[in-house]
């Protein structure tokens, strides 16, 4: 799913709820964790290597690069 992310395909989906498979059923924060994206401009939900961090995962990746990770934003 990652992968989909580095392109600039309008055909491909620009954030995890538009991918295949997935599903707000199973995945029932889904709003909350977009909320909060939107409202830190973060991403990314683990402390790992900053480059995994230039990519909105509930958000449109088309926002631009997040200022920082959701895990610093909340920490």
């Amino acid at each position: 799913m990652g992968a989909t992310f580095h392109s600039d395909n309008d055909s491909l989906p620009y954030n995890a709820e538009n991918c295949p498979k997935w599903s707000n059923q199973t995945f029932q924060i889904t709003p909350q964790l977009l909320m909060i994206e939107t409202f830190f401009n973060c991403a990314w939900w683990c402390n790992v290597d900053s480059d995994y961090n230039l990519y909105y995962f509930f958000s449109n990746l088309k926002n631009g690069i997040p200022k920082k990770s959701c895990v610093d934003a909340f920490v």
